[in-house]
C-alpha cells in the first residue's frame, strides 16, 4: 500500500490570519477541491462532545469544511452515531440536544446535523469487511453509508479497541451503530462458546448468570436476531441458520425492553402481530379475549400504547407472543417491571403453556422464581455453561442462590 501524504500546520497565527483560515488552507492543500461533490451528499463525521465536556472541536472548524463542500456544489451534513454507554448521546433526541447545546446547529456550522444510526441507534447497514480476521461485517449508521462523500473531522483521541489517532477511532468506532459498537467492544472474543443445550417439549428452563455472561446474546441467536459464527441452533428440528423464517414461525421472543408502536392502540398492535403470523380472525379474537382477561388488560386494549405503563407493555408483549401458539417461547428477564399480581399471572400462564406441550427458555436474575417455577436450569459464566440439568439435580441440598454464588466464586465448570 502506498504511503499517504500528511498535511499539517501549527497553531501560530501571524497578524492577518486565523486558525480557521489555516484549516481552510490545509484542506485545500490536501486536495479537498479535487473531490467531485457536485450535487452529492457529503457526510462530515465528527464528535459533538458530551454535556459538560470541552474535549471536542469547536463548531467554527466544522463550518470551514462545510463551506468548502458547498463551494463545490456539495450538500454537507455533520454526523455521528449514538453511543453504547449511558450519557447524553445514547439516542438521537438526546444526541441532537447535546450537539445544539455544544454549539452545533445550522447557524454556526453552515449545515444540518444528522444522527447516523437513527432514533434508537438501530438504523444501520451491515457492511462486508473483506479479509476481516475478527469481524466479517461491520454495522455502520445508515445515513453515513447513504452519503456519497465521507470526510472525517476529528480531534486527537484514543480507544482500547481501535487504537490512538484521530481518524482511526472517529471512523472505526464512531461510525458504528449501537450494535456495531457492541460487537467491537467484544474485542474479538466469543460472547458465548461451547454451549450445548436441549430444551424439550413441556419443559420450563431458566437461564441464569451475571450481567454480561452471554444470556441475551444466546437468546437473540436462538431466534435469529443475531448471527452466530459457529455451531448450530435448531427449533423443532429446523436450523435457524438455514431457515430462520420458518423457525420464527414456531417461536416467540420477549426482549427485556420491548420496543412497541406507541401510536397504536393495544388491540391494533395485537391485530398487527396476528396478521404477521397469519392467525385467523376467529382464533385471534378468542385468544386476545382469553389472554387479555387472564392478564387484566382487556379494558385497556383500546388505549394508545404510549399511555401504557412498563408493566402493561410487558403484558401486551406476552399476549402478542402467545397469539400464534408457538412451540417455543424465549424470554429475556420477563418479570422485570411486573407488579406481584402480574408476576403471578405470568407464572400461571407459563406453567399452562408448558403443560400443553410448549417449551419456555428464559433468563432471569430472580433466582427464587426460577427455583420454584422451573424444571431445568442452565448457569452461564463468562460465556460458558458451568452447570445444567434438572433443578433438583443442580440444586442438591442447597438453594439455587447458594449454588450460583459458589460457582461465581470458584469459577467451577461442568
Amino acid at each position: 500500500m502506498e504511503a499517504s501524504k500528511v498535511y499539517y500546520t501549527d497553531f501560530r497565527c501571524p497578524v492577518g490570519t486565523s486558525l480557521l483560515e489555516k484549516l481552510r488552507r490545509v484542506c485545500i492543500a490536501a486536495g479537498i477541491k479535487d473531490i467531485d461533490m457536485d450535487g452529492r451528499f457529503v457526510a462530515i463525521k465528527m464528535h459533538f462532545g458530551e454535556l459538560g465536556n470541552l474535549a471536542f472541536l469547536r463548531p467554527n472548524y466544522a463550518k470551514v469544511v462545510a463551506d468548502l463542500c458547498k463551494e463545490q456544489g456539495g450538500m454537507p451534513f455533520l454526523t455521528d452515531c449514538n453511543t453504547l454507554y449511558p450519557g447524553s448521546r445514547k439516542n438521537a433526541l438526546e444526541h441532537l440536544s447535546c450537539a445544539q447545546l455544544n454549539g452545533f446547529w445550522p447557524m454556526t456550522t453552515g449545515c444540518q446535523v444528522i444522527i447516523g444510526d437513527g432514533l434508537r441507534g438501530t438504523d444501520e447497514v451491515e457492511v462486508p469487511v473483506p479479509n476481516g480476521e475478527y469481524c466479517k461485517t461491520a454495522k455502520i449508521g445508515r445515513a453515513i453509508m447513504d452519503a456519497d462523500v465521507f470526510i472525517s473531522l476529528t480531534h486527537f483521541k484514543g480507544h482500547e479497541s481501535t487504537g490512538f489517532g484521530g481518524a482511526l477511532k472517529n471512523i472505526g468506532m464512531g461510525c458504528g451503530s449501537r450494535a456495531g459498537k457492541m460487537e467491537q467492544h467484544a474485542a474479538g472474543k466469543p460472547a458465548v462458546q461451547d454451549l450445548c443445550l436441549h430444551i424439550r417439549p413441556g419443559e420450563l428452563c431458566a437461564f441464569i448468570g451475571h450481567n454480561g455472561a452471554g444470556k441475551t446474546t444466546t437468546l437473540k441467536c436462538c431466534c435469529g436476531i443475531q448471527q452466530f459464527d459457529a455451531g448450530e441452533i435448531y427449533v423443532d428440528g429446523i436450523s435457524v441458520r438455514d431457515d430462520p423464517l420458518e423457525c420464527k414461525r414456531r417461536l416467540a421472543y420477549l426482549p427485556d425492553d420491548p420496543q412497541l408502536y406507541d401510536y397504536m392502540t393495544g388491540i391494533q398492535y395485537l391485530d398487527f402481530i396476528a396478521d404477521i403470523f397469519g392467525v385467523s380472525a376467529a382464533q385471534r379474537a378468542q385468544r386476545i379475549r382469553q389472554y387479555g382477561d387472564a392478564f387484566g388488560l382487556t379494558p385497556d386494549l383500546a388505549q394508545s400504547i404510549g399511555a401504557y405503563s412498563h408493566g402493561m407493555k410487558q403484558k401486551l408483549t406476552i399476549i402478542a407472543a402467545l397469539l400464534h401458539e408457538p412451540k417455543l417461547i424465549l424470554m429475556d428477564e420477563p418479570f422485570v417491571g411486573l407488579d406481584p399480581l402480574a408476576s403471578h399471572q405470568l407464572k400461571t400462564q407459563m406453567k399452562a403453556f408448558c403443560a400443553q406441550g410448549g417449551a419456555i427458555f428464559f433468563s432471569t436474575h430472580v433466582l427464587e422464581v426460577a427455583e420454584k417455577l422451573c424444571d431445568r436450569v442452565a448457569i452461564l459464566r463468562k460465556g460458558q455453561l458451568v452447570r445444567e440439568g434438572a433443578m433438583e439435580q443442580v440444586r442438591g441440598d442447597d438453594t439455587l442462590e447458594e449454588v450460583f454464588l459458589e460457582l461465581e466464586d470458584t469459577g467451577e465448570a461442568l
